[in-house]
């Protein structure tokens, strides 16, 4: 059996040579890579918010314009069944909810409800 000893110089240049590769390797594509992802993901939450934004507001609207069709439909039934306006009015402030802006006007323009 042989024993080869290993000089301490022969380790530090081993380690010498692992360290130079490793400083010779590039790190340009990582960095690209980095600032890509630093403008990609703040675009891609904007997009996300911009998205969720137009989606609450047009179901906001869509719920409005569902709640004005019913009380105009209200309206009409209840004035071609012969009643008059003020009666009319009263019996649709039991659907109008308090948060919403309508206005019931008569055919001279004054204001009903």
């Amino acid at each position: 059996m042989r024993f080869v000893t290993i000089q301490s110089s022969q380790i530090n240049s081993s380690k010498e040579k692992r360290f130079r590769k490793l400083r010779k390797k590039k790190i340009w594509p990582s960095i690209v890579f980095f600032a890509v992802e630093l403008i990609i993901c703040p675009c891609l939450i904007m997009i996300f918010v911009q998205f969720f934004a137009s989606y609450v507001v047009e179901t906001k609207l869509e719920q409005m314009h569902q709640e004005i069709s019913h009380n105009s439909r209200f309206i009409n039934n209840v004035i071609e069944n012969g009643q008059v306006s003020p009666q009319a009015v009263e019996r649709l402030k039991f659907y109008i909810t308090n948060d919403s802006d309508i206005c019931v006007v008569d055919r001279n323009g004054n204001v009903l409800a």
